[in-house]
């Protein structure tokens, strides 16, 4: 497996991950707090955006002049 499919793959395990939590969290099944303001929650998000920036910066064309 390269790095970009780990990269890839790691991302859609915590995009599922915090979909899962929202979902259990909307539902009021766990108790009353909200997903978003949880630590693990936050940490998954920062994750995402990192790694979706990683492999955005990767993909971007490169110019020369």
């Amino acid at each position: 497996m390269t790095k970009d499919e780990t990269l890839r793959l790691a991302l859609e395990a915590m995009k599922v991950s915090n979909n899962a939590w929202k979902s259990l969290s909307d539902s009021g099944d766990a108790g009353f707090w909200k997903a978003e303001e949880q630590g693990y929650y936050q940490l998954n998000e920062q994750a995402i955006t990192a790694v979706e920036a990683a492999l955005e910066a990767k993909e971007a064309p490169v110019y020369s002049c």
